[in-house]
């Protein structure tokens, strides 16, 4: 899991910094995104992680993943879903910080 969250760290930097634009961003995205899907992969439906609500909603999780990376891709890229997808993390963890 922590992985996973280093991963979403990297894509808000990506979003935020201002220097990196058009194609540079995208594919940055589109690689941390990936990533983040290969590591979902290794995970199966029912699977126990030390996240009680990624392992309640492993599949919708992998499918918003999934979702991100479509939009991403895009042409112009679309980065709503991937806002969804880091917004779901930063609403559960604004509790646990």
């Amino acid at each position: 899991m922590a992985l996973l969250s280093f991963y979403m760290r990297q894509l808000d930097e990506v979003l935020l910094d201002q220097s990196i634009g058009g194609d540079d961003q995208q594919q940055r995205i589109l690689g941390l995104l990936n990533k983040m899907n290969d590591l979902m992969a290794e995970f199966g439906s029912g699977v126990t992680t030390n996240h009680l609500v990624i392992d309640e909603h492993i599949d919708q999780f992998k499918i918003d993943v999934n979702s991100a990376i479509r939009n991403a891709r895009a042409d112009p890229p679309n980065y709503f879903a991937l806002g969804r997808l880091s917004g779901s993390c930063a609403g559960c963890h604004q509790y646990r910080d």
